[in-house]
């Protein structure tokens, strides 16, 4: 057994993993010095590797180098790759994972080795020395990838084109000509915001007035117009005063992704990076689109 080659592919596989030596030990049932030992050329006990391989989310094989394995492999690793990465690390770690997502798909990879080690995917910043968003597109025949690839403003939306076509899976106009007329009106999107600054937590509409400093008569019919327009859920409840109506907002995290999008359009600096487009018809189409209609 090559053992140099076996502590090399460990430490590899563990800092893929988001781990420390430490907790790497302590699931396997060994001290972190023993761990340590491993990384410098010791060999760990064999009954261990089956363990080894699971925190670290790949194949025994992969822990002495082998590459062989199928698709099904690929995602039973990943998820064992998830699941030994500590819960507050999976976000960040699943995002670094996604980071490199697209280089793969527009070929510019083609076989180079992938060192987890190195930060060439993920920028430390977003931002311009102008405070403008360094956007990446990648608007293909199988879809649409916008992505901010950086540590303090991390974004990745991916929508591969359906069968119908995106349009398909669209609202009318006259719908979304009325959802933003109302998101447009003053005080709605104040209302949403504090909302979300309070934990969702329900209020009627004098509270909401007195923390926002509007008039009852004009935070009345506004919340009962968000009501109508489904941005927020009215409950009518008895209390000392009688029936009244508290409002909460409807079960949906989509608004701070629309507001981050909203800027998205709205920097119009140019900052854009790698863009990569080979769709050769329009973005949308109706239905199913035939040879002549692309």
């Amino acid at each position: 057994m090559n053992n140099e080659l076996l502590g090399t592919q460990i430490a590899k596989f563990r800092k893929v993993a988001g781990i420390t030596q430490e907790e790497l030990g302590k699931a396997v049932g060994v001290s972190t010095q023993a761990v340590s030992r491993w990384e410098c050329g010791g060999a760990p006990d064999v009954s261990l590797l089956p363990a080894i391989a699971d925190q670290l989310g790949v194949p025994i094989g992969a822990l002495f180098g082998r590459k062989e394995g199928s698709a099904e492999d690929m995602y039973e690793s990943l998820h064992n790759w998830l699941c030994a990465i500590p819960q507050e690390k999976r976000m960040k770690e699943f995002y670094r994972l996604l980071s490199i997502t697209p280089d793969l798909l527009n070929g510019t990879f083609s076989d180079r080795p992938f060192d987890p080690e190195e930060k060439r995917f993920v920028s430390p910043s977003a931002y311009t020395a102008e405070g403008h968003l360094m956007r990446e597109v990648f608007d293909m025949e199988e879809g649409l990838l916008l992505a901010i690839r950086a540590e303090d403003c991390p974004f990745y939306l991916m929508m591969p084109e359906p069968t119908g076509g995106y349009e398909s899976n669209l609202f009318s106009t006259e719908e979304y000509q009325a959802f933003f007329k109302l998101l447009g009106r003053p005080g709605v999107l104040e209302v949403l915001l504090f909302f979300h600054r309070r934990f969702y937590r329900p209020s009627t509409a004098l509270a909401l007035a007195h923390y926002m400093g509007m008039e009852l008569e004009g935070m009345a019919p506004l919340l009962e117009d968000m009501a109508k327009g489904k941005l927020l859920d009215a409950q009518e409840i008895e209390t000392e005063r009688g029936a009244e109506q508290v409002y909460s907002l409807r079960g949906t995290r989509g608004l701070i992704p629309l507001l981050f999008l909203a800027r998205w359009i709205m920097d119009t600096s140019g900052s854009w990076r790698n863009l990569w487009c080979s769709r050769g018809r329009p973005m949308l189409r109706r239905g199913e689109a035939t040879e002549e209609g692309k």
